[in-house]
Protein backbone atom coordinates (compact mmCIF):
# COMPACT_ATOMS: atom_id res chain seq x y z
CA UNK A 1 0.00 0.00 0.00
CA UNK A 2 1.11 3.50 -0.91
CA UNK A 3 1.05 6.62 1.18
CA UNK A 4 1.23 9.81 -0.50
CA UNK A 5 1.44 13.22 1.28
CA UNK A 6 0.18 16.98 0.21
CA UNK A 7 3.75 18.61 -1.58
CA UNK A 8 5.90 17.67 1.14
CA UNK A 9 9.14 16.02 -0.19
CA UNK A 10 11.98 15.15 2.04
CA UNK A 11 15.47 15.50 0.42
CA UNK A 12 17.42 12.33 1.85
CA UNK A 13 20.08 9.64 0.55
CA UNK A 14 18.24 6.62 -0.45
CA UNK A 15 19.73 2.86 0.72
CA UNK A 16 18.80 0.85 -2.46
CA UNK A 17 17.85 1.83 -6.25
CA UNK A 18 16.48 -0.44 -9.09
CA UNK A 19 14.97 -0.23 -12.33
CA UNK A 20 11.44 -1.64 -13.31
CA UNK A 21 10.56 -2.05 -17.04
CA UNK A 22 7.21 -1.59 -18.44
CA UNK A 23 5.52 -1.90 -21.61
CA UNK A 24 2.46 0.42 -22.19
CA UNK A 25 0.02 -0.77 -25.10
CA UNK A 26 -3.66 -0.23 -25.68
CA UNK A 27 -4.51 -3.63 -24.73
CA UNK A 28 -2.85 -2.96 -20.84
CA UNK A 29 0.40 -2.40 -18.96
CA UNK A 30 3.28 -4.89 -19.69
CA UNK A 31 6.42 -6.23 -17.88
CA UNK A 32 9.21 -9.13 -17.42
CA UNK A 33 7.60 -11.68 -14.90
CA UNK A 34 9.94 -14.86 -14.91
CA UNK A 35 11.54 -14.04 -18.36
CA UNK A 36 7.50 -13.61 -19.73
CA UNK A 37 6.03 -11.00 -20.72
CA UNK A 38 3.21 -10.39 -18.52
CA UNK A 39 0.23 -7.94 -18.18
CA UNK A 40 -0.06 -6.07 -14.99
CA UNK A 41 -3.74 -6.08 -13.24
CA UNK A 42 -4.60 -3.43 -11.09
CA UNK A 43 -7.26 -3.53 -8.37
CA UNK A 44 -8.00 0.05 -7.42
CA UNK A 45 -8.97 1.38 -4.06
CA UNK A 46 -7.85 4.85 -2.31
CA UNK A 47 -8.98 6.99 0.51
CA UNK A 48 -7.90 9.93 1.51
CA UNK A 49 -7.00 11.19 5.51
CA UNK A 50 -6.63 14.42 7.65
CA UNK A 51 -4.17 12.91 10.58
CA UNK A 52 -2.49 15.35 13.00
CA UNK A 53 -2.82 18.24 10.11
CA UNK A 54 -1.49 16.35 7.62
CA UNK A 55 -3.51 15.67 4.36
CA UNK A 56 -2.66 11.84 3.87
CA UNK A 57 -3.68 10.13 0.57
CA UNK A 58 -3.91 6.19 0.72
CA UNK A 59 -3.69 4.11 -2.16
CA UNK A 60 -4.93 0.14 -1.01
CA UNK A 61 -4.30 -0.88 -5.19
CA UNK A 62 -3.28 -4.09 -5.35
CA UNK A 63 -0.75 -5.19 -8.93
CA UNK A 64 -1.25 -8.95 -9.60
CA UNK A 65 0.23 -10.87 -12.85
CA UNK A 66 -2.45 -11.36 -15.50
CA UNK A 67 -1.97 -13.63 -18.93
CA UNK A 68 1.39 -13.75 -20.86
CA UNK A 69 1.86 -12.55 -24.41
CA UNK A 70 4.06 -13.50 -27.19
CA UNK A 71 4.80 -10.49 -28.77
CA UNK A 72 4.70 -6.69 -28.19
CA UNK A 73 2.06 -4.77 -29.73
CA UNK A 74 2.49 -2.24 -32.30
CA UNK A 75 1.25 0.54 -31.04
CA UNK A 76 3.08 0.65 -27.63
CA UNK A 77 5.14 2.61 -25.42
CA UNK A 78 8.28 1.68 -23.22
CA UNK A 79 9.28 3.12 -20.13
CA UNK A 80 11.90 3.03 -17.29
CA UNK A 81 10.56 3.19 -13.91
CA UNK A 82 13.62 4.23 -11.44
CA UNK A 83 13.23 3.43 -7.66
CA UNK A 84 15.08 4.87 -4.57
CA UNK A 85 14.11 3.51 -1.16
CA UNK A 86 14.83 3.99 2.29
CA UNK A 87 13.57 2.23 4.97
CA UNK A 88 12.47 4.51 7.55
CA UNK A 89 11.02 2.27 10.18
CA UNK A 90 9.80 -1.25 10.67
CA UNK A 91 8.22 -2.38 7.27
CA UNK A 92 8.18 1.47 6.41
CA UNK A 93 9.68 3.11 3.15
CA UNK A 94 10.33 6.50 1.94
CA UNK A 95 10.05 5.54 -1.92
CA UNK A 96 11.20 8.11 -5.00
CA UNK A 97 9.72 6.85 -8.31
CA UNK A 98 11.33 8.28 -11.09
CA UNK A 99 9.49 7.69 -15.02
CA UNK A 100 9.83 10.00 -17.89
CA UNK A 101 9.66 13.58 -16.70
CA UNK A 102 7.85 13.09 -13.39
CA UNK A 103 8.80 12.08 -10.17
CA UNK A 104 6.91 11.11 -7.28
CA UNK A 105 7.21 10.40 -3.71
CA UNK A 106 5.24 8.17 -1.56
CA UNK A 107 5.43 5.57 1.53
CA UNK A 108 5.06 2.10 1.04
CA UNK A 109 3.88 -0.19 3.49
CA UNK A 110 2.07 -3.19 4.46
CA UNK A 111 -0.49 -2.21 6.15
CA UNK A 112 -1.81 1.34 8.12
CA UNK A 113 -1.84 1.55 11.76
CA UNK A 114 -1.43 4.86 14.08
CA UNK A 115 1.76 3.46 14.69
CA UNK A 116 2.89 3.60 11.34
CA UNK A 117 1.07 6.87 10.54
CA UNK A 118 2.85 8.78 13.57
CA UNK A 119 6.42 6.94 11.99
CA UNK A 120 5.43 8.93 9.00
CA UNK A 121 4.78 12.33 10.49
CA UNK A 122 8.02 12.12 12.80
CA UNK A 123 9.97 11.38 9.57
CA UNK A 124 8.17 14.46 8.01
CA UNK A 125 8.61 16.83 10.38
CA UNK A 126 12.47 15.68 11.33
CA UNK A 127 15.02 18.08 9.56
Amino acid sequence: MKIYTNGIVKDIDFDEKYTRHLIYTNDGVFCNHKHKLTQLIYDDACESINYKNYNLYIDKSTEAFGEVITHIPYDHLYCNEEYEKKNIGYDIYYVKCHYFDQTTYYFELANVSDLHLDTIISFLSSK
